[in-house]
C-alpha cells in the first residue's frame, strides 16, 4: 500500500478538526510561499520546510507517540508546532516547549481560535474580506490599490467538446456550488463559489492568464 498523502489525511479527519487544519495549512503557505510542503513519512501529516524544518501543522487523530495517550491529544486539539521554536519570540506564553528543546506548539480547538491573535493574519489577498478572518483587512484596505492575487479552482472539458455538452456540465456544476452544504463547507474554509456561464469563465481565465503574464515579465530576472 503506497503511503497516504497530505490531501487524503486531511480529507479522512473529523469535521471538526479538518477545518481547522485547512485554514491553518492556508496560513502557513501563505505566509511561508516560499516553503516546500511535505507529508510526515506515511502518516500524511504536514511539514513545512525551505532549507530546512520550519513548522508543522498535527491533528489530534493522528498518533503523536508513545508518551501521548488519544484522550491527551484530544484534549489538546490541533498542533501548529515550529521546529526552531526556541528561537522564536514567545512574549505571549503561546508557544509550549512540552519538554522539548527546541520544538514549540501552540493548539487550536476551533477556527475562531485562530482569529484570537494566536496567528496574526495581516491583511489577505482577495478583493473581499475572508469569511472566516472578518477583522482582518484585504491588502486593498490596508493601501495597496487594485491588489488581487487569490487562487481558483474550475472545470475544464477537452478542446472540441461538444456545446450542449458543456452547457450540461456548467449547469451541473453551477447546481452544486449553490447548495446550502455546499455553500455551507466552502464558508467555513473561507471560500466563495464562482459562479460562471462557459463564456464567463473563458473571459475570466483568458484575463488571468494576461495579468500573471504581465507580473512575470515585469519581475522576471532572467532577462
Amino acid at each position: 500500500m503506497s503511503p497516504k498523502t497530505v490531501d487524503e489525511i486531511i480529507e479522512a479527519l473529523p469535521r471538526s478538526e479538518q477545518v481547522i487544519v485547512k485554514r491553518l495549512r492556508a496560513l502557513v503557505l501563505e505566509c511561508l510561499p516560499k516553503a516546500e510542503e511535505k507529508s510526515y513519512y506515511d502518516m500524511g501529516v504536514p511539514f513545512y520546510r525551505h532549507h530546512r524544518l520550519i513548522c508543522f501543522i498535527w491533528p489530534p487523530s493522528i498518533y503523536w507517540g508513545p508518551r501521548r495517550t488519544a484522550e491527551t491529544q484530544q484534549k489538546k486539539g490541533v498542533a501548529l508546532g515550529f521546529n526552531q521554536g526556541n528561537l522564536m519570540s514567545n512574549q505571549d506564553g503561546i508557544l509550549l516547549a512540552e519538554g522539548r528543546k527546541q520544538v514549540y506548539c501552540t493548539y487550536f480547538h476551533t477556527l475562531k481560535g485562530i482569529d484570537e491573535a494566536q496567528v496574526r493574519a495581516l491583511a489577505t489577498t482577495g478583493q473581499m474580506r475572508s469569511t472566516v478572518l472578518r477583522d482582518v483587512p484585504t491588502v486593498i484596505e490596508a493601501g495597496i490599490a487594485g491588489y488581487d492575487a487569490t487562487i481558483w479552482l474550475g472545470l475544464m472539458a477537452p478542446a472540441g467538446t461538444p456545446k450542449p455538452i458543456i452547457d450540461k456540465l456548467n449547469a451541473a456544476v453551477n447546481a452544486a456550488a449553490r447548495r446550502p452544504d455546499i455553500a455551507k463547507l466552502w464558508t467555513e474554509q473561507g471560500a466563495v463559489p464562482m459562479s460562471m456561464s462557459p463564456e464567463e469563465f473563458d473571459k475570466f481565465l483568458r484575463g488571468d492568464i494576461v495579468k500573471w503574464a504581465e507580473v512575470v515579465k515585469k519581475f522576471d530576472k532572467t532577462q
